[in-house]
């Protein structure tokens, strides 16, 4: 009998961090905007 201990990943907060300074993204509209470095993403990114 196996077990499986790994768990799945979030894929809402690795969808709403920033892949430059790994700060949390702020909704902004149809946007999300990193508060530390400016990056952005708008709604046709995901």
């Amino acid at each position: 009998m196996t077990t499986d201990t790994s768990k799945k990943p979030d894929l809402e907060k690795i969808e709403r961090t920033c892949p430059n300074c790994d700060a949390e993204l702020d909704d902004s509209r149809c946007k999300l905007k990193c508060p530390k470095c400016g990056y952005f993403k708008s709604c046709s990114d995901f």
